[in-house]
């Protein structure tokens, strides 16, 4: 990927991020850059395929921030809440349009972002709680791929069922509160202490 190119996805991700997608117009995104609509079409044959380019980039960041993250956090109850962190930040300034309109007028990107949960965070929830189950921190006895499948479907009712509650409640608060219902669902006490303690810390700070 081109400087040109990246800066140009950078930027139109950051207008879907403010107005959605819909009442973005390529003018939009040339003017927004001080470039020209043909500077524009020489990176991108159209709308669709900018939405599609900026949503590859956007889940190849979140990602590699999750893959940091689970390799530079050894305790599996720590992984959970720094990647419920990196989450709420990213939807914190989150047009709530922009999934309506990503899922209304351009399915094929709706389409990944679902296989990028099923798949990805599906995969890395297993790694999660495997890793639990090895150190003592979740119970032996869970059903691995059952549980993972229910914390995506949480993750899916929150981020794109949730509009009484985000009403009512912000993203770290969501994001925080799904996280420990899902913690205390699969800790042992160890863990459970170990939860307890980082969310007193939290408190604190």
């Amino acid at each position: 990927m081109s400087p040109t190119e990246e800066k140009i996805i950078v930027s139109s991700k950051s207008l879907f991020m403010r107005y959605g997608i819909k009442s973005i117009t390529m003018d939009d995104v040339a003017r927004e850059l001080a470039i020209s609509k043909k500077t524009l079409y020489q990176y991108f044959s159209d709308k669709n395929d900018l939405v599609t380019k900026v949503l590859t980039h956007h889940l190849d960041i979140i990602s590699n921030e999750c893959i940091k993250t689970f390799v530079e956090t050894a305790n599996p109850i720590d992984q959970m809440l720094a990647m419920s962190r990196q989450r709420a930040e990213d939807m914190s300034s989150m047009n709530p349009a922009l999934l309506y309109d990503l899922k209304k007028y351009y399915p094929e990107s709706w389409t990944e972002l679902e296989k990028y949960k099923t798949e990805f965070i599906y995969n890395h929830i297993v790694a999660n709680i495997q890793k639990g189950i090895e150190g003592g921190w979740y119970h032996n006895h869970i059903k691995t791929d059952i549980i993972a499948h229910i914390y995506v479907h949480l993750v899916d009712i929150m981020i794109s069922n949730g509009d009484e509650l985000k009403k009512n409640y912000n993203q770290k608060e969501l994001h925080l509160s799904v996280i420990t219902y899902h913690l205390h669902a699969v800790c042992t006490k160890k863990g459970l202490d170990h939860l307890n303690k980082r969310l007193t810390e939290k408190n604190h700070q």
